[in-house]
């Protein structure tokens, strides 16, 4: 009986342990996120060398799991504004986030 009771706490610990571990382990990254994530940040490089009044070329796009992150140069705080505008626009965009620099001083 005892043995019994210790071979059913010992099977229950191990499923939990492994449900844990599973919940706590981040889903893989697959094919086919990569290519909506390419997707996503090619539609916000076409939006962005369409601009015709804010130059916008020097914003690094980076895309994981539709999380976009902008970074790198704008010349003013009117051009961080239409950066993250128009990255919102693109479909399949979950959330982003602005690591751009303003630098007025860039020319």
């Amino acid at each position: 009986m005892k043995k019994s009771k210790y071979l059913i706490f010992l099977i229950l610990s191990t499923v939990l342990s492994f449900n844990l571990i599973s919940c706590a382990t981040e889903a893989p990254y697959t094919d086919q996120q990569k290519a909506a994530d390419d997707k996503i940040k090619e539609e916000i490089r076409k939006i962005y060398e369409a601009e015709k009044f804010t130059y916008l070329s020097h914003v690094d796009i980076t895309v994981y799991k539709g999380t976009v992150v902008l970074g790198g140069l704008v010349f003013q705080p009117h051009d961080r504004r239409i950066a993250i505008e128009d990255a919102k626009k693109v479909e399949g965009v979950k959330s982003i986030s602005d690591q751009m620099e303003v630098e007025s001083n860039a020319y």
